[in-house]
């Protein structure tokens, strides 16, 4: 868990970069990487799907990240950050 989530914020910190690509393959790294890990993972690869998300829609590249965004929504719903993807959903799809 502890790489998951280290990954996670390297993806980060690349993203306030601005080092979109970076930060793509971090949080990739963390919501594909980890596929069979155990559900204590869920938090950190759903919070790595939406961030993805976020990348995409700084990349206006919305399309993108409305697929990323359903992917956080279909994949961890239990989780804080398809709530988050959910609201950011509404307002892409109402452009």
């Amino acid at each position: 868990e502890v790489g998951a989530r280290a990954r996670l914020m390297a993806g980060e910190i690349k993203f306030e970069k601005k080092d979109y690509s970076g930060a793509v393959r971090d949080f990739f790294k963390v919501f594909r990487g980890y596929q069979n890990a155990p559900e204590s993972f869920n938090p950190w690869k759903a919070q790595a799907a939406y961030e993805t998300g976020r990348v995409f829609e700084a990349m206006q590249r919305p399309e993108k990240a409305i697929e990323f965004y359903e992917e956080t929504i279909r994949d961890f719903p239990d989780e804080q950050m398809a709530t988050l993807a959910k609201q950011r959903l509404e307002v892409l799809k109402k452009n």
